[in-house]
């Protein structure tokens, strides 16, 4: 497959992992990567489980670091089953550190976008300023854009 584990578990609708290759294609791939059973049947479950795998990032680094050298090699694998909710076919520890390894680096993380978190702040701080001139604003009303607040209630300019 000419795609990563990356991209397949950061897809968010059905038919863009359609778009990547057949059902078999990307859930053998996913398994053989990640060294564990899927049991995705069809491409509405595979699409549920890539979500749950994708959301076992933190999980993932906490098995890695905690549970890999503490007991012998079946009862990691085994309580590393049951953390993440798959069956894990890694075959020794290696592979499994690996896999778990990869599951973090590859999980999706929630993308900081920099300018949505100011243009956040830019119109609660116009709220707020507003509201102690006496000027009450809606929040959440996006057909009020901030130049027709402005237009309505802004100081005549000289000219």
């Amino acid at each position: 497959m000419d795609v990563s584990l990356q991209q397949i578990l950061q897809t968010a609708q059905i038919s863009d992992l359609k778009k990547l290759g057949t059902f078999l294609e990307v859930k053998r791939f996913v398994e053989t990567q990640l060294h564990l059973k899927l049991g995705a049947n069809g491409w509405s479950s595979l699409s549920l489980k890539l979500k749950r795998l994708s959301a076992l990032a933190a999980e993932g680094r906490e098995c890695e670091r905690v549970l890999i050298d503490a007991l012998p090699y079946p009862a990691v694998r085994n309580e590393v089953s049951k953390r993440i909710g798959f069956r894990m076919c890694a075959r020794n520890v290696a592979e499994l550190r690996g896999a778990l390894s990869l599951l973090s680096k590859c999980a999706a993380r929630p993308a900081f976008d920099p300018y949505e978190r100011f243009e956040k702040n830019k119109l609660k701080n116009f709220v707020s300023s507003s509201r102690l001139e006496g000027i009450d604003i809606p929040v959440f009303d996006e057909k009020a854009s901030l130049e027709k607040i402005l237009a309505k209630h802004g100081r005549p300019l000289n000219g």
